[in-house]
């Protein structure tokens, strides 16, 4: 193994010295370089497609390229506006439509890779267009025996191609057939790589993040306490309530020891609530940092009588007409102020069990957890929410906060309404929040918000709804990870509601793995408009029949994957050990 791995190191080190001019192709996530078609030859999964980016030769011809046929036709282009990448491409001027059949009359080929017979293959392709294409071009293979891959439809704007093969032999030669239609294409960075048992890869992050384009998937792992970079803490036992004199049997009224159980505990200690359902009748408000509320699991239940509305009515006040501004933000347990390292873990919070009156912003505003007010490194963990018309609230100044392993459920009697169970399954106006290991269990108006233009970089990943609704609520909302989710029936995955028209418009969001027991449209497909469209948008692996846009008309990259055969499933996940070498459960 040594030994290999010196051979891999002189490699590396004479093909850094012979293509140090070569054309740029994928990021290298680690060092933030790129790598060269030649430098792919030892990137694992990589054949040694020799200029594949067309940048080595003379005039017109190309270093390892046989022009086999139509080579008036064939030209090297080095003007900016006909180049992908690097200083050179391939430029063919087809003046006459031969068709599908004889496509080969315009014919370019590669010299024989070193394949695996038997392995399957993937040769990608960036290309354009000077006019519609109606046959577009093909790639064949030679090597055992001979395979015409499908035609593809190439636009006038760049977009990558894709072929797959199953080697015939362990020698494969590349053709690309450009004959079928009299038209102008512009033909760019040409790879070949094999394609895992594993999985299928995408196109811009590869196995392990090898084809990773920043220019299209951010950089998530900063989602989160601490930035991803420390584990919630388990601060030690500071004040049992109990010891306080509260009382879990459901009756007796604890609001006073709780509040002064927050006001006594030690920073960077835990309030540790028993076993037992505690009554509380008012709000808790923790404005210290170092504060931990811990509970025993599910057999410890914090049960409030009355909601904010009840308590502190705002319906019909200034700035909230025939409305209540608890309708979308507020929570009975809030942690305010500049605060870090305080949250709430292993318990159980419960209201009264009434049906959710609908979406009149009237509601009792039964909301469970909130931060506010510039908190930020906080956590919910393993905490259920039952009947709540809001289950987790960030407000637009607090950040990096971890809720994980949390699920929102109802009683019997919101359960069965007719207008669902309650208003925002979790609403976050803030950014770098980390949402993971989730369930709500019935249909929230909106379940997954995010809600102005401070939401920015959150994470949701491994979580599952009953008929998952993601909501933009505002046109400002950017640069989100949805990743790894199964969105249960799958009818509304994109319904969204606020005030910026039309509803729906996303921008700058990755969409990563995401099933359901429906087919799923891209977050493209009906909500745009002359005015407002989703545009920069990645989404791969979802569940769907729509065709791949690499990208489309509005620069969306739409990669169709099943997402069974995805891999990775969860970008985040992989994306934390690329970047930080941490591995996330």
């Amino acid at each position: 193994m040594k030994h290999l791995k010196l051979v891999y190191l002189l490699l590396a080190v004479l093909l850094t010295i012979s293509c140090k001019n070569d054309l740029l192709v994928d990021d290298d996530p680690a060092s933030g370089m790129k790598l060269s078609p030649k430098e792919m030859a030892i990137t694992p999964g990589y054949l040694p497609l020799p200029n594949g980016s067309f940048e080595d030769g003379t005039g017109n011809t190309f270093t390892n390229w046989s022009i086999l046929n139509g080579a008036s036709t064939l030209s090297a282009t080095t003007v900016p506006a006909e180049v992908y990448e690097g200083n050179r491409a391939l430029k063919v001027v087809s003046t006459v439509s031969n068709g599908q059949s004889n496509a080969w009359k315009i014919q370019l080929a590669s010299v024989n890779l070193a394949t695996v017979s038997g392995s399957d293959y993937r040769i990608r392709v960036w290309a354009k267009a000077t006019g519609a294409s109606t046959n577009g071009f093909r790639c064949q293979t030679r090597g055992g025996t001979t395979q015409l891959l499908s035609h593809k439809t190439i636009k006038t704007s760049w977009g990558l191609y894709e072929w797959t093969f199953k080697a015939a032999a362990d020698s494969t030669m590349i053709l690309l057939d450009l004959g079928a239609d009299a038209n102008t294409y512009y033909i760019d960075n040409v790879s070949v790589s094999e394609v895992s048992a594993s999985g299928a890869y995408s196109a811009i992050w590869g196995e392990n993040g090898e084809l990773w384009d920043k220019s299209r998937i951010p950089d998530f792992t900063n989602a989160g306490y601490r930035s991803g970079n420390q584990s919630i803490p388990d601060y030690p036992q500071s004040i049992n309530v109990t010891s306080l004199g509260a009382v879990g049997d459901g009756v007796t009224d604890n609001t006073a020891v709780f509040k002064i159980a927050i006001n006594q505990c030690a920073e960077n200690g835990t309030i540790y609530i028993p076993a037992g359902k505690y009554v509380l009748k008012d709000t808790l408000m923790i404005k210290r940092s170092g504060i931990n509320i811990k509970g025993a699991g599910d057999a410890t239940i914090l049960y409030f009588t009355k909601g904010l509305e009840e308590l502190y009515p705002r319906y019909n006040v200034a700035g909230s007409p025939n409305q209540s501004a608890w309708s979308w933000e507020g929570g009975m347990i809030t942690f305010s102020g500049n605060i870090s390292g305080s949250g709430i873990q292993s318990l159980k919070i419960e209201f009264p069990d009434n049906a959710w009156a609908g979406h009149n912003f009237h509601e009792r505003a039964y909301n469970a957890i909130g931060y506010t007010n510039s908190a930020h490194d906080g956590w919910v963990k393993n905490v259920k929410m039952k009947g709540c018309d809001i289950g987790i609230w960030i407000g637009r100044t607090s950040h990096h906060i971890t809720a994980e392993g949390w699920t929102l459920e109802s009683g019997p009697v919101r359960a069965a309404g007719t207008k669902g169970v309650g208003h925002h399954g979790v609403n976050i106006y803030g950014g770098y929040n980390l949402l993971q290991n989730f369930e709500l269990k019935g249909k929230y108006h909106h379940d997954l918000s995010v809600e102005s233009s401070y939401s920015l970089f959150n994470v949701f990943r491994n979580g599952k709804g009953t008929d998952l609704c993601i909501d933009h609520h505002n046109h400002q909302v950017r640069n989100n990870l949805f990743t790894n989710l199964n969105a249960g029936t799958g009818t509304r995955l994109y319904t969204s509601g606020g005030n910026d028209t039309p509803a729906g418009i996303n921008i700058n969001e990755t969409y990563w793995n995401i099933t359901a027991t429906n087919n799923l449209s891209y977050n493209y497909m009906g909500y745009n408009t002359s005015g407002a469209k989703s545009k920069n948008n990645v989404a791969i692996g979802i569940k769907t029949t729509s065709g791949s846009a690499l990208p489309n008309v509005d620069n969306n990259w739409y990669e169709t994957i099943n997402p069974q055969s995805l891999y990775p499933k969860d970008l985040y996940v992989s994306q934390m050990k690329l970047v930080k070498n941490i591995v996330v459960n």
